[in-house]
């Protein structure tokens, strides 16, 4: 997501706080009200066409509405249940796909190996 072009009408900083949320069930976008329809995919299995956020609070977004919200409103939070408090247990990690961390401490990424010499060494990955 921090990878994702950032145009001058959007928030940049509200993705850290939203799980993004990918298939063909309906739903309905809590910024512009837009019910999006049950997608049938048949036998095409790990084909999704709703790509959208899941807020803390459970509203969800299509990505463009909410980052334009957030810029407009000058916060980050859901339009119907207000906003979000910018804490760390708020945010969600797309690496781990869990509420609690920023991406940059995620466990996932501090990863152990052994090297050829049977030594255990520690191994952090930078998530960028």
């Amino acid at each position: 997501m921090a990878d994702q072009l950032v145009i001058m009408d959007e928030c940049d900083k509200c993705v850290d706080y939203v799980a993004m949320v990918s298939d063909g069930h309906s739903w309905r976008c809590v910024c512009c009200g837009l019910m999006e329809g049950t997608i049938y995919l048949g036998q095409r299995e790990g084909v999704f066409l709703w790509h959208r956020y899941r807020l803390p609070c459970g509203h969800e977004s299509h990505e463009r509405c909410f980052r334009r919200w957030c810029y407009r409103e000058e916060r980050i939070g859901c339009p119907t249940c207000g906003p979000i408090q910018m804490t760390v247990e708020n945010q969600f990690c797309i690496y781990c796909k869990n509420w609690g961390h920023p991406r940059k401490e995620c466990p996932v990424l501090h990863l152990r190996f052994y090297t050829t010499s049977g030594k255990d060494k520690a191994l952090s990955v930078s998530p960028h």
